[in-house]
């Protein structure tokens, strides 16, 4: 009882990988913190290779916790072109922050760049 009270249980990240013909989707549950984001990373640069044009999706919908590293590794994804797909406040409000730090680490500031980046974020 006294480490459910203390926040101590223990933290999973689940990843799913949903492949069609149009797009490939990671689908995330659980905690993307340290040592996850490893696991992340190696899945998405395994499916990177492998993508022949499709669409990567991440969808963050049923992510209950992100790090700070967590962030940072799925702006690395916005970055390569990934597509986001978020439900509820916490994973909505995460990913409008990490479009601002994209918007704000892109060499050119003009238009189409700005629609491109809120294109990615394709939220349910």
């Amino acid at each position: 009882m006294r480490l459910a009270f203390l926040g101590c249980q223990p933290t999973m990240l689940k990843i799913s990988i949903l492949d069609t013909s149009a797009q490939c989707r990671l689908v995330l549950e659980g905690k993307l913190i340290v040592p996850w984001i490893t696991e992340l990373k190696k899945a998405w640069k395994a499916l990177a290779a492998d993508l022949g044009g499709r669409q990567l999706v991440i969808d963050v919908g049923n992510l209950t916790c992100i790090s700070r590293d967590g962030e940072d590794a799925l702006l690395e994804l916005m970055r390569h072109g990934a597509t986001f797909r978020c439900r509820g406040v916490f994973t909505k409000h995460i990913v409008q922050q990490l479009l601002c730090r994209f918007r704000g680490s892109a060499s050119d500031d003009s238009p189409a760049n700005s629609v491109e980046a809120e294109q990615r974020t394709g939220q349910d």
